[in-house]
């Protein structure tokens, strides 16, 4: 072979590999997309990660990813995804969320929590519901809150904005129990 032959040879080779390109691309962005419609999670499911069990015993909801138990309002819909839960009716709602903390006490927590965020936090009661330290508060005159600490360090906040929930946030927060880690 001589230098021009090789290098029309090289040239053509080279156009080849190139229009191989878009036909690759559009091959692999074809395997992505079957791939997302075959495993993608149906949406208005809660997420679940592989480690983490709920669920729903009679009228109790566990969940074993928070530690924790409570007895569900009649009629409410449920997601769980991490470290929260969301109680819903309607347009209404119910938060449950969970807090890794270094605070000793709630008392603790709450005076970090006015002072770092600015809030108004008036504390309406004290209580003790299945030997954990309960605390129930209004923040900003809006939210009614119910702080749980069932060991130093962790903090359940059970909370609505809506006053047509308080009772059902109230049984909830009656029936809450932790589960331990």
């Amino acid at each position: 072979m001589d230098i021009s032959t090789t290098l029309r040879y090289r040239i053509y080779m080279n156009k080849k590999s190139h229009e191989r390109k878009p036909i690759l691309a559009v091959f692999a962005l074809i395997l992505i997309g079957i791939y997302a419609l075959l495993f993608r999670m149906p949406s208005g499911q809660p997420k679940v990660d592989s480690k983490s069990s709920m669920h729903v015993s009679s009228n109790t909801y566990i969940s074993e990813v928070l530690a924790m138990s409570f007895v569900m309002p009649v009629g409410f819909d449920i997601q769980e995804s991490g470290n929260f839960i969301t109680l819903s009716i309607g347009d209404e709602a119910i938060q449950i969320d969970r807090i890794s903390t270094n605070a000793n006490s709630i008392q603790d927590y709450l005076e970090g929590l006015r002072v770092k965020n600015n809030l108004t936090i008036e504390v309406k009661d004290a209580l003790v519901v299945n030997s954990d330290e309960v605390v129930e508060a209004m923040i900003e005159q809006a939210e009614l809150t119910y702080f749980v600490s069932p060991r130093i360090g962790r903090i359940y906040t059970l909370s609505t904005s809506s006053p047509e929930l308080y009772d059902d946030l109230t049984k909830i927060v009656e029936s809450f129990e932790y589960l331990g880690d």
